[in-house]
């Protein structure tokens, strides 16, 4: 299982680091669901006592900071999150073994991205050999694997397009149905036999095709899901056996998860919520340049408005005049990405305001406080991209231990879209640890 401790961004030596509750789904928003063998590093800028482990447990990584812990599991749905799987060195593999429903349906979203043999999944029982339950295809041919027999049907999916396929195994009718697309495409008569349960479940090559495959081709999958029933599901239906969840699922390499705003199950999101806030939250990126400081203590001293109205008119800052103007200024929480020598961060601040202000004008503010501010000789902070308006339970579905926030684009202005009101005008994901190295961050339109 891939090695979360020292990931961050490998090509710039950065570590995991991420402040309190607020961003506990950061392990599961890079690398999916955490395992025993897979212990991610969390530091925590807040003064919070080291959980000590259980029984039994995976010992906690060497504390680096005010607190260290592994990380929490939290389950959300994968609405924006595809499967990219390259040839044998990706793939998904279910966390937990799970009872087999005698009948059963399981679809999966594929779509083949280039010529060649390709494994959506695969099943194996702990003693198996085949597949017990399995998906693959070539340029020829689909073939569906069901206790230990593959059964061949002769059509192929088109590369670049994504298909629903649906597997439905009736022990009443002793029938398989492959489905593709809502439509029937092949049936067989097999044997009533149950599917051993408890073993386990790969997206992409199993272990086992590491030796025995040709080079696989590239393919991807979304909504892998079971359930225990011959029904119809809704399209964005999560399984009930098992869903596309992250607490189902681990990867073997980050690059196997991937995010994709366009897939047609991401988050329902409600414009009127954005228009009608009492509370208005924005994100900021900034990198720090400084060793040993503990960098949540310093930003929240340096962006408060506390006191700020006393200073003369003559030697007041933007910052001076930008806190006359709003009620209500705070930081709500700091995330950071830390290089290995602690002297730089990438860190994102989420901001509170009582009132709606321009992102221009709220940039040239925090500049000048973070550039002025006592014990800026030492520390070398700047903003380093576009600060952003983010929503808080705008969107339905979010995990609650996100603390709700996501970040929205649209063609349109915010004025035009809540004249408008039409959600599809609107694209939001949720704001995590991974925008702070996000590459298409909006570029920054106040300095251009």
């Amino acid at each position: 299982m891939y090695d979360e401790t020292r990931r961050g961004n490998e090509a710039q030596g950065w570590t995991g680091h991420r402040e309190n509750r607020e961003f506990s789904r950061w392990a599961d928003a890079v690398l999916g669901r955490s395992g025993p063998n897979n212990v991610i590093q969390i530091i925590c800028y807040k003064q919070t006592a080291a959980r000590q482990p259980s029984a039994g447990s995976a010992p906690a990584p060497p504390a680096h900071g005010p607190c260290s812990f592994t990380a929490e599991t939290f389950g959300y749905f994968l609405g924006d999150i595809k499967a990219v799987l390259n040839g044998c060195e990706d793939r998904w593999t279910l966390q937990e073994g799970v009872p087999f429903p005698v009948s059963l349906t399981v679809c999966v979203n594929v779509r083949v991205v280039s010529p060649g043999p390709w494994i959506a999944f695969s099943y194996v029982s702990v003693h198996g050999l085949k597949p017990d339950l399995g998906l693959e295809g070539d340029d020829d041919e689909l073939s569906v694997w069901l206790l230990r027999v593959k059964h061949i049907f002769p059509l192929t999916l088109t590369q670049q397009d994504w298909h629903q396929v649906c597997l439905r195994r009736d022990v009443g009718t002793s029938s398989l149905k492959l489905e593709v697309d809502n439509a029937v495409v092949g049936q067989r008569m097999v044997i009533s036999q149950a599917i051993p349960s408890f073993g386990s479940l790969w997206l992409g090559c199993a272990q086992r095709d590491q030796i025995t495959a040709p080079a696989l081709g590239h393919v991807e999958l979304y909504l892998f899901r079971m359930w225990p029933d011959l029904d119809q599901h809704l399209p964005c239906e999560d399984g009930s056996v098992i869903g596309w969840s992250s607490e189902f699922w681990g990867v073997t390499s980050a690059k196997a998860r991937k995010k994709d705003n366009d897939l047609p199950c991401g988050l329902n999101c409600h414009i009127e919520r954005l228009c009608s806030s009492d509370n208005f939250y924005f994100w900021m990126p900034v990198s720090v340049q400084s060793a040993g400081m503990d960098i949540r203590d310093f930003i929240s001293r340096v962006l408060t408005c506390d006191g700020r109205g006393s200073a003369a008119a003559s030697t007041r800052s933007d910052f001076d005049i930008f806190c006359l103007d709003v009620d209500h200024f705070q930081v709500e929480n700091v995330s950071c990405l830390v290089s290995e020598d602690k002297s730089q961060s990438q860190c994102g601040i989420l901001l509170q305001l009582s009132s709606l202000v321009s992102v221009c004008k709220l940039r040239q503010a925090a500049l000048s406080a973070l550039q002025q501010s006592p014990g800026s000789s030492r520390t070398a902070v700047n903003i380093t991209g576009a600060v952003e308006r983010v929503g808080r339970n705008v969107c339905d579905g979010v995990d609650p231990s996100s603390g709700g926030f996501v970040t929205c684009s649209s063609s349109l202005s915010l004025e035009q879209m809540c004249q408008s009101n039409d959600p599809s005008t609107l694209n939001c994901k949720i704001l995590d640890a991974d925008h702070v190295l996000d590459k298409e961050t909006t570029p920054d339109s106040c300095t251009s």
